[in-house]
């Protein structure tokens, strides 16, 4: 990371953005502690941070909203951390996290960039066997084609694990230290303390390779994978498309509003709960999806892409509880042919009973006119491609 630690060093402004999920998320996680340490470490740059994470999300959303929510602020630095979240096989991982390295350096070749991989308990059988998850080899792939550092943050909990120094997963009250409630989401004092102890113990070796390289600009090279998503991009909801504005804070969700009300400054929706016919858009490329929400009033839609079956979505989960709105996107399962499509987006006619639902899933609803309604929200199109008039 040679061109953060010269600024670093130097004393100079400096901007480190964090790109992950709920892991990077987290308030006084590893975010938070790592960011604490370079100001504490480097008193006189001036170094500031870009939460730029979103739960539930992967590489395969990031890419598209890179440019948006991180390159805008034109980073030093931009940890990468998509390990837990991209699961342990993702197809998409090496196209998506290829593209991330990409569209960053077109952008600002002296960004530097490194890949840090948070663990799940689900992920030990796989570092047992190989010490590593397929979906990290696709990042590591990536990383050595471009000469980026990487940090396995989970090789010490593994570690200690089975060493049984510590418990994965469990309560508090597990007698000795415990690595998560969950399985996934790192204990703030334990969990998330072994990931920033992670971090600081690689910085000399980091520090003194940054220092060996050199300081010039990056070069994007040959692409690893010929068809990475470097052409993904977000576009507007065309103006023909029917949609009603939303002013997200007009939404009934307080937290919410307060964190992510700023990704979604054209946010629209369709409402396919009666006669509505949807909406329709062209492209060309080779795929697309929906930057949206998930919450109590949404409902199932069906895509038509060109000729092929119609595809019935429900984007209504166990968390779309009411006043509840979470950012929720949506890609098309399949890579399309290169070349134009036409993407139908119309109401379902399927039966969904979401209160009954709920109740399968042990959730009590107190009313159920909140869940009335199938709505669609929307903010941008994810288009591997461009958008067509």
């Amino acid at each position: 990371m040679p061109h953060f630690f010269a600024r670093l060093e130097a004393g100079e402004p400096v901007t480190i953005a964090y790109l992950g999920g709920s892991i990077t998320d987290t308030d006084d996680g590893w975010r938070s502690l790592t960011l604490r340490w370079f100001r504490e470490r480097y008193p006189k740059a001036r170094i500031k941070g870009i939460n730029a994470a979103l739960p539930g999300t992967g590489s395969d959303f990031a890419v598209f909203r890179l440019e948006r929510e991180v390159l805008r602020h034109k980073p030093d630095l931009v940890f990468v951390e998509f390990a837990v979240n991209d699961g342990v096989a993702n197809p998409r991982t090496r196209a998506a996290m290829e593209g991330i390295v990409r569209k960053t350096r077109r952008a600002s070749p002296t960004t530097d960039l490194c890949f840090v991989y948070t663990i799940a308990e689900s992920h030990l059988p796989d570092r047992a066997r190989s010490g590593r998850t397929a979906t990290v080899a696709a990042m590591e792939a990536v990383a050595d084609h471009y000469r980026l550092p990487t940090v396995d943050f989970g090789e010490a909990v593994a570690r200690q694990v089975s060493a049984k120094t510590l418990t994965f997963t469990g309560p508090r009250t597990v007698q000795g230290t415990v690595f998560s409630a969950d399985g996934t989401h790192p204990y703030l004092d334990t969990g998330h303390v072994l990931y920033r102890d992670a971090l600081v113990r690689s910085i000399p070796l980091l520090r003194a390779a940054s220092i060996a390289s050199g300081a010039g600009p990056w070069s994007l090279g040959t692409p690893l994978d010929p068809d990475n998503w470097e052409n993904a991009r977000l576009a507007p909801i065309p103006a023909d498309s029917g949609l009603l504005p939303v002013i997200p804070a007009d939404l009934p969700n307080p937290l919410f509003i307060a964190r992510y009300a700023p990704l979604l400054p054209r946010l629209g929706k369709a409402d396919l709960s009666g006669s509505s016919s949807g909406f329709t858009f062209r492209f060309r490329g080779t795929g697309f999806g929906f930057y949206s929400l998930k919450g109590p009033d949404i409902g199932p839609f069906v895509v038509t892409v060109d000729d092929a079956p119609p595809l019935l979505v429900n984007l209504f989960d166990r968390h779309s509880t009411a006043r509840r709105y979470r950012i929720r996107p949506w890609l098309y399962p399949q890579p399309l042919p290169p070349g134009e499509h036409l993407v139908r987006v119309t109401r379902s006619l399927e039966p969904f009973d979401k209160v009954a639902q709920l109740r399968t899933w042990g959730i009590l609803v107190e009313n159920p006119a909140e869940y009335a309604g199938a709505v669609l929200y929307l903010s941008d199109l994810l288009i591997l491609g461009e958008l067509l008039p």
